[in-house]
């Protein structure tokens, strides 16, 4: 038998995909505990596991005394460029290392993008960090992904350092939204992030991006080593 964070993942995986399918929408409160337990023939423990697996992931919102909530795609906060912030001082010479790709939406990107699981999207992937002597001390692992009509209008090709020029070009104004949290990394994240070497474990950032009518156009996620990246906000 599953031990039970396992099955509370599972669970979790599974409401997700349904989030990501529009069912239910943005701003539905999910069934009770208990209902939610019975329809998937699991302990009400486990759907709480798994309910705060989804509210860490940004696609829920716990309330005490009323429940879960679907997030909506209203409301975002932040109004700063979207663009990656240069830090001064830190040694060595920036790099970043990428290249687009069609990508397949895997659970997660698709619940963010408003997407079916699945679904090809435009993409860039890539790492920034710090070129030491000739060796290269990666930071982050980047993925940029924007919905399907948005293919050919939003120029991806120049990774994170050209996302806001590519952005004006395309004619869209995005207001930006954040969702940190901690991770655990895959055992690829770890090898190309150094992260055994690493004093603290890494920070995952979600980033969405929505148009003016509130619907989400754009995702990035950040896998980042903070103490070679900080993360840093400028507002205005």
């Amino acid at each position: 038998m599953p031990r039970q964070p396992a099955v509370a993942e599972q669970l979790a995986a599974t409401l997700r995909g349904q989030i990501a399918a529009g069912q239910p929408p943005p701003g539905t409160w999910l069934p009770s505990l208990a209902a939610l337990a019975e329809q998937h023939q699991v302990a009400q423990s486990t759907v709480t596991r798994a309910l705060r697996l989804l509210a860490v992931a940004g696609l829920l919102d716990l309330v005490e005394g009323r429940g879960a909530r679907v997030r909506g795609a209203v409301d975002p906060a932040g109004n700063w460029d979207g663009s990656a912030v240069e830090v001064p001082g830190l040694p060595g010479e920036p790099y970043t290392r990428g290249d687009t790709v069609a990508l397949a939406a895997g659970v997660d990107l698709a619940a963010r993008l408003g997407v079916a699981v699945g679904t090809v999207v435009p993409a860039w992937q890539g790492s920034r960090g710090q070129l030491l002597d000739v060796v290269e001390e990666p930071g982050e692992l980047l993925t940029i992904a924007t919905v399907p009509d948005l293919a050919g209008r939003v120029a991806l090709d120049g990774g994170p350092r050209a996302l806001a020029a590519a952005l004006v070009a395309a004619g869209l104004s995005l207001r930006w939204e954040d969702t940190i949290s901690g991770w655990a990394p895959s055992p690829e994240e770890r090898a190309r992030l150094d992260l055994d070497r690493a004093p603290v474990p890494p920070v995952l950032v979600w980033r969405r991006g929505y148009d003016g009518a509130g619907r989400v156009v754009l995702v990035v996620r950040r896998l980042v080593r903070t103490d070679r990246v900080p993360l840093v906000y400028q507002y205005g």
